[in-house]
């Protein structure tokens, strides 16, 4: 008679084995990565949490009545500098306001720095790669929240960054909206 080997015993103990060398890499990536705290409305995240109706909507009632020009902010390999205004969306008039901006990056925030100003801005930037400023805008009677996507790979593409959408989502959502408007365009001509 051939002895049989039983081979459920070694797959076994190589399955358990797996789920214990698995389990502590898990562990082991979890604690060299930390969870990062977000301050996309530079407050904590319980603040933000207690009082995220109220924020959007004073973001909502904000963004009806104004508008962000970063059109005079500068991104080089190491700064980014130059000046942030407020306008009135109706007449494209000057509102003063107060800025409070925090510069982080996306995946750390080792790197945070904050900075109140009414327009000037100037940041130095210790690492190359992709920074993101959040700003929080204050009128008389309003406040404001804005993102701004930063790359010192390409320095002339400042973002004004969605927090709830992906830029993705942004650029479809706006080529739709393009070829939307392209094809009833074209069903108007005479």
């Amino acid at each position: 008679m051939k002895n049989k080997i039983n081979l459920w015993p070694i797959a076994i103990i190589l399955m358990l084995t797996g789920a214990v060398i698995g389990g502590y890499k898990t562990i082991s990536l979890a604690i060299e990565n930390p969870v990062e705290q977000s301050s996309i409305f530079l407050e904590g995240y319980h603040q933000t949490d207690k009082n995220i109706n109220q924020i959007l909507e004073d973001k909502l009632a904000f963004d009806n009545k104004y508008q962000l020009d970063i059109s005079q902010l500068e991104l080089n390999k190491n700064t980014i500098s130059g000046k942030i205004k407020l306008l009135k969306k109706d007449d494209l008039s000057f509102v003063n306001a107060n800025f409070e901006l925090l510069l982080t990056r996306p995946e750390t925030t080792v790197f945070d720095k904050r900075l109140k100003t009414n327009d000037e801005v100037n940041f130095d930037l210790p690492k190359k790669g992709r920074w993101i400023i959040h700003l929080k805008v204050t009128t008389k009677n309003n406040t404001g929240y804005f993102s701004l996507g930063l790359n010192t790979a390409k320095p002339n593409e400042i973002l004004i960054l969605n927090p709830f959408v992906s830029q993705v989502k942004l650029k479809h959502i706006q080529q739709e909206k393009e070829a939307r408007i392209k094809r009833l365009s074209s069903n108007l001509s005479f």
